[in-house]
Formats: structure tokens, C-alpha cells, sequence
């Protein structure tokens, strides 16, 4: 009984964290695509600036 509580444990543990893993990707694709278009927008900024 206990090796079954054991096992299903690890299962649901694993399963969960491939989805965090997943929602952590997504995360920082959005973040780094962020950067990316502020970074642009400063660029483009500093050009008309002066």
C-alpha cells in the first residue's frame, strides 16, 4: 500500500512540474519578447532624439 501512495505520488508530482515548467517557458518568452520591443523602442527613440 505504502509503495503505491509512493509511486502515484511521484507520478502527480511529475506531471505537475512538466506543467510548470511549461507555464515558466511561456513566462519568459513573454518577458524576453518585452525586452526585446522596449529595447527597440529606445533605439528608435534615441535616433529622433537628436
Amino acid at each position: 500500500m505504502r509503495e503505491q501512495v509512493k509511486k502515484y505520488a511521484v507520478e502527480a508530482l511529475g506531471s505537475n512540474l512538466e506543467a510548470m515548467k511549461g507555464a515558466l517557458n511561456i513566462a519568459i518568452d513573454d518577458k524576453m519578447k518585452r525586452n526585446d520591443v522596449l529595447k527597440a523602442m529606445v533605439y528608435v527613440y534615441s535616433k529622433y532624439e537628436k
